[in-house]
């Protein structure tokens, strides 16, 4: 009778440290910049519920965050970094992401 194969272990994965965003900070940019929680809503196609949630605390799903992000980078464009084409915030535009 034959043994089994050994498996194989994958490689160790690296560890990665990712910034944790502050989402109320963003909002409240909006905030002074003018705009009401009703016009993130309207600008995201979301509930003003939602945005009153990430307001108290409540963290936005990754498509959430995501849009928000890229409604934040278009309200508040950030400069380039040196030697690329991305947004200091990290936020790839669609078009950026196909470029080798």
């Amino acid at each position: 009778m034959r043994k089994p194969a050994a498996r194989l272990k994958p490689p160790r994965l690296p560890d990665i440290t990712v910034e944790k965003r502050d989402w109320l900070e963003l909002l409240l940019d909006f905030r002074r910049k003018g705009y009401s929680q009703r016009d993130i809503a309207a600008a995201l196609d979301r509930s003003e519920s939602t945005i009153n949630r990430w307001t108290s605390g409540a963290e936005p799903t990754h498509s959430n965050g995501e849009a928000l992000l890229l409604l934040y980078d278009t309200v508040f464009p950030a400069p380039i970094e040196e030697g690329t084409s991305r947004p200091a915030c990290g936020v790839v535009a669609l078009d950026d992401a196909t470029k080798p």
